[in-house]
């Protein structure tokens, strides 16, 4: 029984030190590449292919959460698009090598925790290379979670909870594009101000879907209605705009004029709650409780989660406050779409009820 423990916590270990190393060597490579496409420029006469590589390295940690410091500034706010796909890369090879149970998901925490560590020492100075660690160690815990047998009440509550999910995302892709095109003027003057050339722009333009996961969930916090800060002192909610000087990004040209309140859409995450609840109404009343309260507390840990890692600092004094107050937005949305959701799980039986009654006196004699 020791040596299966040992095989298993070593098996754990090669999973995710694999895919580990292998992000960060792509991370680095593309840092490098861009830097020699882009070495003519003047800004970078003084950069080598070395300082290349430390850029990429600490975009890498960053994904995992650990800050990093460029030019005097802690930048903290996650690029959330490369931990998506550091999750899915750590997930698929945890599957590969069956890694299960709690010594193997123990192992390779540890091993994540270390290796990136390790590597983060390549980052920029200044740069907390133990949060990024942290962060891999936790991506690992998680993934070693999906490993385990689900129970069914969980099972029904995720059933009823990923529609709903699903419809968020697609609101807040809606929103974006609303935005762009409302806002497109602006994003191309923003654009225009940095005179790059054909290659220069597409780099800029992928460094910003970067963190276009962040960006969807800044919307989803607007039309919550509890709304999200680019820097401090400004808030951007449907009940009202305070702006203030910001960063000159193109994407944040999508941004609601400051002169737009729009109070109402907040009732389209209700709609789309109660249209998911219609559609996935439970068989017994008894079972709007049983799926219904899982589904709801699913939508909260996943939108309080989602605020949280949309959030952080792009800067020094009013830019280190940046996103979403994760506890606020996952009680509005939660309760938004979760009670929407529970109405519409409630609605057929209740409607049902009434007719039943209405047939129980029908049939009374006179």
């Amino acid at each position: 029984m020791e040596n299966e423990y040992v095989r298993r916590a070593g098996m754990s270990v090669i999973a995710v030190i694999q895919p580990i190393v292998f992000s960060w060597v792509i991370a680095v490579i593309l840092a490098v590449f861009c830097f020699t496409i882009t070495a003519s420029a003047p800004v970078l006469s003084e950069v080598h292919w070395q300082d290349a590589a430390r850029v990429g390295t600490s975009i890498w940690i960053l994904a995992f959460g650990g800050p990093l410091s460029i030019a005097g500034s802690t930048i903290g706010l996650m690029p959330l698009c490369v931990t998506a796909l550091l999750i899915w890369f750590i997930h698929r090879s945890m599957r590969r090598y069956m890694v299960t149970g709690w010594v193997a998901i123990a192992a390779g925490a540890l091993a994540a925790f270390a290796v990136t560590s390790l590597i983060g020492m390549l980052a920029l100075p200044g740069s907390i290379q133990w949060l990024g660690g942290l962060g891999a160690a936790v991506i690992v815990v998680f993934c070693g979670l999906l490993t385990f047998e689900r129970p069914a009440w969980l099972r029904q509550g995720w059933r009823i909870a990923w529609p709903a999910l699903a419809a968020l995302a697609i609101l807040a892709a809606v929103l974006l594009v609303v935005g762009l095109v409302t806002g497109w003027s602006r994003v191309q003057e923003i654009q225009n101000y940095y005179l790059l050339n054909g290659f220069s722009t597409v780099i800029f333009a992928l460094a910003q879907l970067l963190y276009l996961p962040n960006v969807l969930i800044w919307a989803l916090a607007y039309v919550s209605g509890i709304g999200f800060a680019i820097g401090e002192g400004t808030a951007f909610s449907p009940f009202g705009i305070e702006s203030a000087p910001l960063p000159a990004v193109p994407i944040l040209g999508t941004l609601p004029d400051p002169n737009v309140s729009m109070p109402w859409i907040i009732a389209v995450p209700i709609v789309l709650g109660i249209a998911v609840g219609l559609w996935r109404s439970a068989p017994t009343p008894k079972d709007i409780a049983l799926h219904g309260l899982p589904a709801f507390g699913i939508i909260l840990i996943a939108a309080a989660l989602a605020g949280a890692l949309a959030s952080g600092g792009i800067g020094t004094g009013r830019m280190s406050t940046v996103g979403i107050n994760p506890p606020l937005f996952a009680i509005a949305l939660a309760g938004e779409v979760g009670g929407g959701l529970l109405i519409g799980l409630g609605v057929p039986h209740l409607i049902e009820k009434i007719r039943a009654s209405r047939r129980s006196d029908d049939t009374l004699p006179e």
